[in-house]
């Protein structure tokens, strides 16, 4: 005999959830606030599509879950390129206190 199950039915689509949670935060460490917004506007898409989808919405379930992989997917861009930001940076600065460095000990042995 089969039993209906208790829950909600689940949707087909995905709801990127994890993944723009997760990009959110890390584009927060790594850029700024500006860059973390993408993933905001993903995570409301991404808690839009369940709930659409229980309610017969089927159409506003796949809509709401193609904007999260939208907006998650601009987010991940924003955050790899802080990233990369942070490593340029992170370069240049050390190269900046190595080439102060050796331009003052180059100047000390002229004055010798």
């Amino acid at each position: 005999m089969n039993q209906p199950s208790a829950g909600a039915p689940v949707s087909p689509y995905p709801n990127y959830l994890a993944w723009s949670i997760t990009v959110t935060v890390l584009t927060f460490c790594l850029c700024c606030m500006v860059g973390s917004i993408p993933g905001i506007v993903a995570i409301v898409y991404g808690s839009q599509v369940n709930g659409k989808f229980a309610s017969g919405d089927e159409a506003g379930a796949r809509r709401a879950s193609e904007n999260a992989k939208i907006w998650t997917w601009v987010c991940t861009g924003l955050a790899v390129l802080g990233l990369i930001w942070m490593i340029v940076s992170f370069f240049i600065n050390g190269a900046s206190f190595l080439y102060g460095d050796a331009l003052q000990e180059f100047q000390r042995m002229q004055t010798r």
